[in-house]
């Protein structure tokens, strides 16, 4: 077994993904986040499984199918994150649509001095 492949397996899937994510912002461009974490990571761990698995180096394939259970659970944490922080936003826009109906409701119905005729005429 080759220990450089081994640390190569443990640091390259991280640092690709930090590498892309950079390259992203530079192009500036804007995925969601787990795409810009999660997936490059993901991708990167696939394909050194797929490399040590061809090498038949078992122990490196094995921290690579790691790497990869770690990147789901990044992406599966973000996405759960994003959609509660999505909930909460959509509620603050329902809520800050009721409170300017209300105010505008409130301001309509206030009464306003109109014009009555002049008991006996003018």
């Amino acid at each position: 077994m080759n220990w450089g492949t081994l640390v190569l397996d443990i640091a390259w899937p991280p640092v690709w993904a930090l590498v892309y994510s950079l390259i992203l912002r530079l192009l500036r461009t804007s995925p969601s986040r787990f795409d810009r974490i999660a997936w490059p990571w993901l991708n990167a761990a696939v394909w050194d499984v797929v490399i040590d698995v061809i090498d038949a180096q078992w122990l490196c394939a094995a921290v690579s199918v790691a790497s990869a259970g770690i990147a789901l659970a990044i992406w599966w944490w973000r996405k759960r994150k994003d959609r509660k922080r999505a909930l909460k936003a959509y509620g603050a826009k329902s809520r800050a649509r009721l409170v300017a109906l209300v105010r505008k409701a409130r301001e309509s119905a206030r009464p306003r001095p109109v014009l009555r005729p002049v008991p006996g005429g003018a």
